[in-house]
């Protein structure tokens, strides 16, 4: 009997070292090592709750700013519109004063042909001698159509030349197709001092030249006033000019804040669609924050526990031994 007590100490004792000395303290420090595991896993996830809190802050700043950009680029854009309607409107009315002041040239041009093809060549050549003054009329007349000085004008030998050889038929051509766009300065004086000259009107009221005289006085009006008209045509040419490339210059700007707008709101919606990932991460994060925190803290518990249950166990095996 006392054979089999000693034998069950020496296995209490051999059990109570292999508790004592082995498994206790490597339970204990798995134990210990699942805490700190579990603490460093808290950290790390308030850590990420913070930073996500940072991070919300660094994006909603930067939503702002670029709310910001994208609100001055619509109005910029708007702004910009508005300028492009209102230069469209005047653009087309130009467009639409450049066409009837053509048409106000094509019907003066058309009047002029009309009034040259009645110029009566034969009463021109029954003309002997030129009345008073009128060489420097008709001389004028000759350096306008002929491109010659004035100077060398005859009035027999130009009789010789253009009604007698073709019947007047190249002096009215030129006259007829005679170009108001271009007309220089000098020739334009010239025309306006015949239309101006009182000589011309005294002689064209006498009864034995107004027959001779009248078209060519027509003639006269009618390229003085289809000067005047394209003269008015070319600058309001400029003016349309002038307002095309304007359009043109805020069609190319119009369409680089257009560019603009939509790479800023593209940024914005990045922006909106990262708060929206982030706010649907967040109650994730707190909750694994959460069952991480409870777990510590049921680990914890268990740790005391089984602490307190291995001095109950080493104190009762100290009582047997």
């Amino acid at each position: 009997m006392e054979v089999v007590i000693q034998q069950n100490e020496i296995k209490s004792q051999i059990l109570h070292n292999y508790l004592k000395q082995t498994y206790s303290p490597a339970l204990v420090n798995h134990l210990f090592q699942t805490e700190n595991y579990l603490q460093q896993e808290l950290n790390d996830f308030q850590k990420v709750n913070e930073d996500s809190d940072q991070l919300e802050e660094l994006i909603l700043e930067h939503k702002t700013a670029i709310s910001k950009t994208v609100k001055q680029l619509i109005d910029k854009i708007q702004s910009e519109q508005d300028k492009m309607k209102k230069a469209e409107t005047y653009k087309k009315g130009k467009k639409d004063e450049l066409s009837a002041i053509q048409k106000a040239i094509d019907s003066i041009s058309t009047a002029m042909k009309e009034t040259c093809s009645k110029i009566d060549i034969k009463e021109l050549n029954k003309i002997g001698q030129l009345p008073q003054g009128m060489d420097q009329f008709m001389g004028k007349l000759f350096s306008i159509v002929y491109n010659e000085d004035q100077s060398k004008f005859n009035w027999i030998e130009f009789k010789k030349k253009v009604f007698d050889q073709d019947k007047g038929s190249d002096m009215q051509s030129r006259l007829a197709n005679f170009q108001f766009k271009g007309v220089n300065q000098e020739k334009e004086n010239l025309l306006l001092q015949m239309k101006a000259d009182p000589q011309f009107q005294k002689v064209f009221q006498d009864p034995k030249y107004t027959r001779a005289f009248l078209d060519i006085a027509d003639w006269i009006s009618f390229v003085v006033s289809g000067i005047e008209t394209q003269r008015k045509k070319d600058l309001v040419h400029q003016e349309f000019d002038r307002i095309d490339k304007e359009f043109s210059a805020r069609k190319v700007e119009l369409e680089s804040y257009q560019k603009t707008f939509e790479f800023w709101n593209s940024q914005l919606i990045y922006s909106e669609n990262q708060l929206i990932f982030l706010n649907k991460l967040k109650p994730n994060i707190k909750q694994i924050e959460s069952d991480i925190y409870k777990s510590k803290q049921k680990l914890d518990i268990h740790v005391d526990k089984y602490l307190t249950e291995i001095k109950k166990m080493n104190d009762l095996f100290q009582k047997n031994i």
